[in-house]
């Protein structure tokens, strides 16, 4: 594989994370409260339900702050680890990326497929109506953020910090920035 130039990686990977920000009508900050065990295949895809209580909410008009489900491509049918088909550069084909409870997520989402069906011993009920999955089943549909006000990074791009990578999305429209407390 050839190797590209720093800038050149950077250039691209903003380029991919405008398409991601465009193509999303969900952009939320969430923490990962409960996992549940894989409870649907369809088409030969295992799918794990998630809940996230949303923070905050950067775009989606019908999304309220509260509980969230998100489906999730590829679920483990022997445990409760939800996965999503992820690249660490898109050029690299598929990774895995793996959510654990009471991690902090930017995530980028769009509506469920509505052909993945809960099964009714597994309905999940949450604040929120609207069932979601990530903007991509094989891309970075998520940025993990800090505990702290630290450095963020995405592929390879690098945030200083929340208020820098607010920067960057407030100039994508239909992009409300939350206010920070003091």
């Amino acid at each position: 594989m050839m190797n590209l130039p720093k800038d050149t990686l950077i250039k691209h990977d903003k380029a991919y994370l405008t398409k991601i920000i465009k193509e999303s009508p969900y952009i939320f900050e969430g923490t990962l409260v409960k996992k549940e065990n894989a409870f649907c295949v369809k088409n030969g895809g295992v799918y794990t339900p998630n809940v996230v209580h949303v923070n905050k909410i950067l775009r989606g008009n019908d999304l309220k702050i509260g509980t969230v489900e998100i489906i999730m491509e590829e679920g483990s049918a022997e445990g409760t680890d939800g996965w999503i088909h992820m690249t660490t550069n898109p050029s690299d084909g598929p990774g895995f990326l793996r959510l654990y409870n009471g991690q902090h997520v930017m995530f980028f989402c769009i509506p469920a497929d509505s052909s993945i069906k809960q099964k009714p011993e597994k309905i999940i009920t949450t604040d929120n109506t609207v069932r979601l999955q990530p903007k991509d089943w094989y891309t970075t549909s998520a940025i993990f953020l800090p505990k702290d006000d630290g450095s963020i990074s995405w592929l390879n791009l690098s945030f200083k910090n929340k208020k820098e990578l607010y920067d960057f999305l407030s100039k994508h429209s239909n992009i409300k920035i939350p206010k920070e407390p003091h």
